[in-house]
């Protein structure tokens, strides 16, 4: 996939790399969502939960969600509504 990426969809006419384009920005993210009351305890989860929405959208773009936090994770996102409990 990444190949045809390369020969395609993001060069030039005449060749030349211009770097990823939009839809390949999430590409090479790992991202954490926070959607408990007690980060990395399932136990404490928040239903339903206003960042649910956005995993689809992550794994669309090519990110890839994590479900604990680790050395592998390069993004957390929390929501505000994860502070209100």
């Amino acid at each position: 996939m990444l190949t045809l990426d390369e020969r395609y969809l993001y060069r030039t006419p005449d060749g030349q790399n211009e770097g990823k384009p939009w839809w390949q920005q999430l590409r090479d993210f790992r991202v954490y969502f926070d959607r408990y009351a007690v980060v990395n305890d399932p136990a404490s989860r928040i239903l339903p939960s206003r960042l649910d929405a956005l995993e689809p959208i992550l794994k669309f773009y090519g990110g890839v969600p994590c479900e604990k936090i680790d050395n592998t994770t390069s993004r957390a996102v929390l929501s505000a509504w994860s502070f209100a409990y």
